[in-house]
């Protein structure tokens, strides 16, 4: 009896090893795809070499739909660039239909005059967090808020030096963009990038590019019930891989979430010094601007010193002060004394007739231009 069944049971075994072994392999490859849907764009280019990818190039009036499938390419539409309204329910077939291909990416290629380029020079600590940094001084360089335009960056150059990053600042304004991206949207596809397109007399000019962050999660619009589906059938499947996998999970979590905290403590640490070096070079120069400022009297102080020592008979028609030298244009009945009295005061030194005395016919008094020095941390 036991030799009859040990082939039967030799059967079963093999059989749900198969069974087991079929379902893992379909539960690794949606695995696989739940990876690639988080992956970044650059790193997408490495692992998906053959795989198709959409390009609408905007031209005129005109948006072209091009299916590229390694060394081929086919027009799949031509529509309205300009449109507010959805397209006709034909187009939008045709263009749903590429949408069941493993697509790489969907690129919109618009022209030059779509997107605004600006060079910027922020500081290095800057680095960690230029994105939020951007979107926080964007209204202050751009005639937009960050919520009104799609944006991108390229880092041109880094001066150790002075602490300074040099960047390129691209945006494409919604108002533009938006309704194009949204008839896309319409028929299943999920614009990625924004390319600007370069001349053809000029092909080493610069690429630039524009991550369409709130717009590039997938490239597909379709297949979520199935992947739902997938999921419930593959549940026992997974619970057992879970419970094997579990402590090593556990542990590389740990080791991961212990790396990333280290790396963000001396990231922190780094902003956090140069940070602390900015404002101490910031509390240097406030403090030096404040002794001169001590040192130097104020414009106030000169009025009121050259109103208490000059005499009643003496007009000033004209005062013009650039430190540390005054000049002093006007009348007085002697102007001779006007030396004297002038230079007597501790706030004035070197005091000079810029011109010779000469004397007023109409109105008798004699006419003088005096220059003076203001002394530094006198006091009247």
């Amino acid at each position: 009896m036991a030799d009859t069944l040990t082939p039967k049971k030799t059967s079963l075994s093999v059989a749900l090893s198969d069974s087991v072994w079929k379902q893992a392999q379909v539960f690794l490859q949606w695995w696989l795809e739940e990876l690639r849907l988080i992956l970044p764009q650059w790193l997408l280019r490495f692992t998906q070499t053959s795989a198709a990818s959409i390009l609408i190039r905007v031209q005129d009036q005109e948006a072209v739909f091009i299916l590229s499938d390694a060394e081929l390419q086919n027009e799949l539409a031509r529509v309205d660039s300009q449109s507010t309204s959805p397209w006709d329910q034909h187009t939008r077939k045709i263009i749903q239909s590429a949408s069941g291909n493993a697509l790489r990416e969907v690129v919109v290629e618009v022209p030059d005059n779509w997107v605004l380029s600006k060079k910027l020079t922020l500081p290095s600590a800057a680095k960690e967090n230029l994105r939020e940094v951007l979107a926080f001084e964007m209204d202050r360089q751009t005639p937009f808020t960050a919520d009104q335009v799609h944006y991108d960056f390229d880092i041109l150059s880094e001066d150790r030096a002075s602490n300074t990053l040099t960047i390129a600042l691209h945006l494409a304004p919604r108002r533009t963009l938006d309704p194009l991206l949204e008839n896309i949207s319409e028929c299943g596809l999920k614009a990625t990038q924004v390319n600007v397109a370069t001349g053809q007399d000029n092909p080493v000019e610069r690429c630039i590019s524009i991550a369409l962050l709130d717009h590039g999660k997938s490239n597909l619009a379709k297949g979520n019930g199935t992947r739902a589906n997938q999921i419930l059938k593959l549940s026992t499947v997974m619970l057992g891989v879970i419970v094997i996998a579990l402590p090593l999970v556990k542990d590389g979590i740990t080791t991961t979430r212990l790396k990333a905290e280290a790396a963000t403590a001396r990231n922190n640490a780094s902003s956090t010094d140069q940070t602390y070096k900015t404002l101490q070079r910031q509390l240097a120069e406030s403090s030096r601007l404040a002794i001169l400022k001590q040192k130097q009297p104020g414009v106030m102080q000169v009025l009121d010193e050259l109103t208490r020592i000059l005499p009643d008979n003496t007009w000033v028609s004209r005062l013009e002060i650039h430190q540390p030298r005054v000049s002093i244009r006007g009348e007085s009945s002697n102007a001779a004394d006007l030396s004297t009295l002038i230079e007597s005061s501790a706030l004035f030194s070197n005091t000079q007739f810029d011109s010779p005395v000469t004397r007023n016919t109409v109105t008798g008094q004699e006419k003088f231009a005096i220059s003076v020095n203001i002394e530094r941390g006198s006091q009247p």
